[in-house]
């Protein structure tokens, strides 16, 4: 039988091909989709009894959802110490050491973490042991775990690397161990760790509650649920409260599985993207299934004869199934090539954050899958063309009637489906791409374009005055306006940075009133002009200094201090109760992001040096052409041999919030049109095999007095029918789905009846459109030679 079926697949090159093609694309893309999804999102974590891990976070209480929000050594040390429910408690700080090469310093990926750490993980060292709690004392540190890439690459593999020492630029580090292959920690994006070296709490922090940049991981003891390890976490936060109620009133720790937290962020659009390569699949089985029930019926004089000369049912079965998984199977052999440059490619156009992204690769369990899938599939669209074209027999196919109208029957159901399937796919895709055009066009209550950022400017001599002068006088250069506490909009969420917070109130608030949380920023005279905020009330930051301190809210901070009054001139309380006059009111900026919460923002006039600052630069020119004289000009400030300033444009910090979805509208984007390709693809074959069968009705019809017209608006009636049942069929079925996904789309609802809409109308286009040159050629079939050839 296999003999046969490669014949038989030979003998139709031209169908054969095609069905190659769709086949190859289609199984190409699911499975550079499954690699991906499958190493961030499905794969289970790789520590011992991962579900019971753990990460601890602090929220402050104040409705904004902060980029990081990390511990403080100090809060780490109260858990640690307080929190029965946990049997360990890690903290780590991420950060990169530079090890000399070669006359220049290679910068390698680090963490500085407990010894605790490993416990909470269950991992143990590949070669050697990890250091211990003993190495948590300054001067007792300088040792070392190193990952198994670093002992790969670097060293070799050598097996004497425990015990040697390592040169870095900030002093020799002893190797202690070696890590298994693939472990990393954290796991949160690509840039893996190559040290892990002891984390040494500074004396003032552990009394002092003030800067928070640990990422905290525990393992919650046995018998604990997650739930009673929050309980427990809130009973350290009330602990804090009861000793200062002020700074603890609000804020609370948050505990969150670590699968959550890892694979949180992006499992929602993933499952959906895999979702809709599900469904892809399922429009391209449709359509090869169509392409082969009509070649079975093409070829159903053959298999009538076949059968006559004593083939059996189940024989001829057997060799169309066959011809199908051969087809199946040979798609998988291309579609693993092309998948092999695919999964390359999306890596290289993944979004930055994405967990365990350096995972994705063709490997074992992606083949596997792979294959299963193919032969399922070629199972799947070749049982029903096999089925119907092994039910012949010779006076039936002498005749010519019966099997060829069922057979039509079975072609326009298969059609219909397809069509279903598609608008499921579309109304997916067009929630996805609309819901990021809407995101991209949210007023961030500043102008984003043509406005760089500079940072890594420590160490510049003289005042920010001058250094701004020289600036603004640079070619291209507009405006220059600098901050020194705080982050200038989108830094601190798209590149790197931290935010600052202060409670505002104001004087004569009533007794018990709960403070305003505001972002507390000190900026520039310029600040507001380069980054064009708009001024709404009184006026900005004055070049000469204030005689007494000063404040610009912007609306939402004057709004929750002062209500509908006119704050200008007022009186507001920060920090250690000092007081400052409102002088102006602007825009509300959505500091990190289209998507974040806004939070009030509060602006201060910034000190005199220049040495804090970071920097916003509007220009006039494309800000490519600016950046070569901006960084001569800061390096001209700086001591000789420092690191140079790091500019980028906002636009690109932008671009890094936006990522994940401009990345995942792009992919259904592209599913999108290829299930419009591919039903095109089907609506045509359908219809040019029902015109080539029907040619001897069309003559007869003709003969009759049907015109042409009514010939071919015949034809387009029938498939308009047959879409029209499809997208009535999609559609409410995407109607359900897509809820399911509500919280994925930004400002879009899932039943938004323009969607469905839109939807309909572009299938019912490209529909008739790939109906329009079959429709055309029935409509010029010759009557005479139509009856002759019968």
């Amino acid at each position: 039988m296999f003999v046969d079926a490669v014949r038989s697949l030979r003998a139709a090159r031209g169908v054969t091909l095609f069905i190659l093609f769709i086949l190859t694309l289609t199984i190409s893309v699911a499975t550079v989709t499954f690699s991906v999804v499958d190493a961030v999102v499905l794969r289970p974590l790789p520590f011992d009894k991962p579900g019971g891990l753990a990460v601890i976070e602090y929220d402050r209480g104040d409705g904004v959802m902060q980029h990081v929000r990390s511990l403080s050594p100090f809060k780490f040390l109260a858990v640690k110490d307080r929190a029965g429910a946990f049997a360990a408690v890690a903290a780590v700080w991420r950060g990169s050491r530079a090890m000399p090469s070669d006359g220049e310093a290679a910068r390698i990926p680090s963490a500085a973490v407990t010894a605790s750490l490993f416990d909470v993980l269950g991992v143990r060292p590949l070669l050697g042991q990890t250091f211990s709690a003993a190495h948590e004392v300054a001067g007792n540190d300088r040792v070392t775990v190193i990952s198994h890439a670093l002992w790969r690459g670097r060293f070799g593999g050598d097996a004497g690397i425990v015990g040697r020492t390592l040169q870095m630029s900030d002093g020799p580090l002893l190797v202690l161990g070696v890590m298994p292959e693939h472990f990393s920690y954290p796991i949160s994006d690509d840039r893996v760790p190559d040290l892990w070296t002891p984390f040494v709490i500074p004396d003032e922090e552990r009394i002092k509650d003030e800067s928070s940049y640990l990422h905290v991981v525990a393992r919650v003891a046995p018998g604990t649920s997650m739930g009673q390890a929050q309980a427990m976490a809130d009973s350290v936060r009330a602990g804090l409260a009861q000793a200062h109620p002020v700074r603890y009133e609000r804020g609370r720790f948050v505990v969150t599985p670590l699968d959550e937290a890892v694979v949180g962020p992006t499992r929602g659009w993933m499952l959906l993207v895999l979702f809709a390569v599900g469904v892809l699949v399922l429009v391209a089985c449709a359509n090869v299934g169509n392409l082969l029930l009509t070649r079975a019926l093409q070829r159903e004089r053959e298999l009538s004869i076949r059968a006559s000369l004593g083939a059996t049912r189940a024989r001829l079965v057997g060799s169309l199934l066959i011809e199908s998984l051969i087809l199946s199977l040979s798609a998988v052999a291309l579609s693993l090539v092309l998948a092999s440059w695919g999964i390359e490619a999306v890596k290289a156009a993944l979004p930055p954050g994405i967990a365990r992204a350096h995972l994705i690769a063709l490997d074992v369990r992606v083949f596997a899958a792979a294959v299963v899938a193919a032969s399922v599939t070629g199972l799947l669209f070749g049982a029903f063309p096999a089925l119907q074209g092994a039910r012949v027999d010779l006076a039936t196919s002498l005749k010519g009637g019966a099997t060829v109208t069922s057979g039509n029957r079975w072609r326009s159901s298969v059609l219909v489906a397809e069509i279903a399937f598609a608008s499921v796919l579309l109304v997916a895709t067009t929630l996805f791409v609309s819901s990021f055009i809407r995101l991209t066009r949210v007023d961030l209550g500043f102008d984003r374009s043509n406005l760089l950022v500079v940072t890594s400017v420590s160490g510049l001599e003289g005042s920010v005055s001058d250094l701004t002068a020289r600036l603004e006088a640079l070619p291209g250069v507009a405006a220059v306006g600098g901050a020194s506490a705080g982050s200038p909009p989108l830094v601190a969420a798209g590149f790197s940075g931290g935010s600052s917070a202060t409670r505002l109130q104001v004087p004569d608030a009533a007794p018990g009133a709960a403070p305003v949380t505001a972002d507390f920023n000190r900026v520039t005279p310029g600040y507001f002009a380069a980054a064009r905020i708009p001024i709404l009330k009184g006026q900005g930051f004055g070049d000469a200094s204030a005689s007494a301190p000063t404040v610009v809210l912007d609306e939402l901070a004057a709004r929750q201090l002062f209500g509908e009054q006119d704050p200008i001139g007022r009186e507001v309380v920060y920090g250690n109760k000092t007081r400052a006059t409102v002088i102006g009111v602007v825009s509300n900026v959505r500091m990190r992001g289209p998507e974040a919460p806004s939070s009030p923002q509060a602006y201060f006039p910034g000190p005199a040096t220049a040495r804090s600052y970071s920097y916003l630069v509007r220009t006039t020119a494309p800000v490519s052409t600016v950046v070569p004289a901006l960084q001569a000009a800061i390096a001209s400030l700086r001591p000789e041999g420092s690191r140079p300033a790091e500019i980028r444009p906002v636009e690109g910090a932008f671009r890094n919030i936006t990522a994940r979805r401009r990345f995942s509208a792009g992919l259904m984007a592209l599913f999108g049109a290829l299930a419009l390709l591919i039903g095109a693809a089907g609506v045509y074959g359908v219809v040019s095999s029902s015109v080539a069968q029907r040619t001897r009705e069309i003559g007869l019809r003709q003969a009759l007095g049907a015109t042409r017209a009514q010939i071919g608006g015949a034809v387009l009636g029938q498939i308009g029918r047959q879409l029209a049942v499809g997208l009535t069929l999609g559609l409410l079925v995407a109607w359900f789905v897509s809820r399911g996904f509500a919280a994925l789309f930004f400002e879009v609802r899932p039943t938004d009846a323009w969607v469905y809409a839109l939807v309909a109308a572009a299938l019912m286009v490209v529909g008739v459109a790939a109906a329009l040159v079959p429709a055309r050629r029935a409509s010029r079939v010759d009557p005479l030679i139509a009856l002759r050839a019968e």
